[in-house]
């Protein structure tokens, strides 16, 4: 195609050789039915040219295809000729995306760090079972060159010898840390394990609102599931109460969540349904309980996890959910205690955020001084984890040079005797004002004549600032 005049088109130009043709489905019918006439007798025809040029047999090329579409969905919308199909069809070479082809990893992944090791002067010379478990259960959809941008950045950033689930920066993991990397939830390991074994009864995840609940249920998920089955994640509160807008619950159709065949269902506020939603879910599961059984026809692989920040059991009591939904949902419940239960894991979240942030903005990570630990082992976080991460970002705005977190650097709602300076410090603040209205409000000048470093000078400015002391 394309020969116009002395110029040749691309099969011409490949003869006695090879004609390699990617993304086919691509192509348009026009365009699709020349390569089916070469494909067929080997004939060309060049733009203006009323007689079509036959090619010797011996010299015509060897032609390949590629496409990473479905040519016969295509076919059967009538997006691709049938007849050309037909003709390509006749020996396929089947490539599996990498989700399928996960458990080649270990193999891999050795090989591309010794590729990549001198390119980026890495010390690197292993990937960790933590890190090696995270890149199994991620689905790749960037296929293997995702995986070659995950692993030269993991290299640029890592300094050991060793890649862990912190070096990897995958989409998936923005939203939400794998269960590997995250902390304060490696004790729930052995119950997430086990309710992912059972597909086929439904799981409550019990805690406090945060990202907790999504993260036990994505583990859960991960384990249960088969790399590229569906996790839907659906927010009951977010849902209209207007029973109106609910179908009756005989129609087994749900306006609430999709009818899955594989894959995992997450409703999260379970509590929040509405009463006649409660009964359409129960109407659901009931059916799906059946199908197990070998009652109805089918049955289909999707595992049930539930979230709540709630007693359901004091719900019940009080009529504000449904007693049979609750005796069905409840069978496996996994529960996460509150932040105020687990005090010592706060420092690690803390660390675990700030890592995550810095990492991002590609600044050193700090330190956090024993002072400030303990002021925030001490606070209440009625936010929980979110709330741990707007400190973290607090912290990222508003940290000195000096890469240590001190009690005067966390917010005031965290550390309220740091909100009123008391008269020495006011004291002080004046002094420093006004030295750095001598020096020509120069921050190093002022430092340098009052003896103290930078930090402090900053620290003071800002106190006669926030006092109205400042000149």
């Amino acid at each position: 195609t394309d020969a116009n005049g002395p110029r040749k088109g691309y099969y011409e130009s490949a003869l006695g050789g090879t004609l390699f043709l990617d993304e086919i489905g691509d192509i348009g019918m026009e365009c699709q039915a020349k390569l089916l006439r070469v494909i067929q007798f080997g004939e060309i025809q060049r733009i203006g040219h009323d007689h079509p040029i036959t090619i010797p047999e011996e010299e015509r090329p060897r032609l390949i295809f590629a496409t990473n579409r479905d040519l016969k969905a295509m076919v059967e919308a009538g997006q691709f000729r049938e007849d050309l199909y037909q003709r390509l069809n006749r020996c396929t070479i089947r490539m599996p995306p990498l989700r399928e082809m996960t458990e080649h990893l270990p193999v891999l992944l050795p090989y591309m760090i010794r590729r990549y090791a001198h390119r980026y002067a890495t010390k690197v010379q292993r990937i960790s079972q933590d890190a090696l478990h995270v890149l199994q259960n991620y689905t790749w959809p960037g296929n293997i060159r995702e995986l070659e941008t995950v692993l030269q950045n993991a290299l640029m950033t890592c300094e050991g010898e060793t890649l862990r689930p912190r070096h990897l920066h995958l989409d998936a993991q923005s939203t939400l840390p794998a269960l590997e990397s995250y902390p304060t939830l490696i004790h729930l390991e052995e119950e997430i394990s086990k309710s992912a074994t059972s597909c086929e009864i439904p799981t409550l995840i019990e805690g406090e609102d945060g990202w907790e609940r999504g993260i036990v249920a994505r583990a859960i998920h991960q384990r249960a599931m088969r790399m590229g089955d569906p996790f839907v994640a659906i927010d009951a509160s977010t849902l209209s109460p207007d029973d109106r807008s609910s179908p009756p619950p005989e129609k087994k159709e749900s306006c609430f969540f999709p009818r899955l065949d594989r894959g995992t269902l997450f409703l999260d506020r379970v509590e929040s349904l509405p009463p006649r939603c409660q009964r359409i879910l129960l109407s659901h599961l009931d059916e799906w309980n059946m199908m197990h059984l070998g009652i109805l026809h089918g049955k289909p692989q999707v595992k049930w996890i539930f979230g709540t920040n709630t007693d359901l059991a004091k719900c019940v009591a009080d009529q504000a959910f449904d007693l049979e939904l609750y005796q069905t949902i409840q069978i496996a419940t996994i529960r996460i205690p509150p932040l105020w239960r687990r005090r010592e894991v706060i420092p690690e979240l803390v660390a675990y955020f700030l890592r995550s942030c810095y990492r991002q903005e590609r600044i050193p990570e700090i330190t956090l001084s024993p002072e400030a630990e303990e002021i925030l082992e001490r606070y209440g976080w009625p936010g929980q984890v979110r709330e741990i991460r707007r400190v973290v970002e607090y912290l990222a705005m508003n940290l000195g040079s000096d890469r240590k977190i001190r009690p005067e650097d966390l917010p005031p709602w965290i550390n309220p005797s740091a909100t009123m300076p008391g008269r020495l410090e006011l004291e002080i603040a004046r002094i420093i004002s006004e030295t750095y209205l001598r020096c020509g409000k120069n921050k190093s000048k002022s430092a340098k004549r009052l003896q103290v470093d930078r930090r402090t000078v900053d620290k003071y400015l800002k106190i006669a600032e926030e006092q109205g002391l400042s000149p």
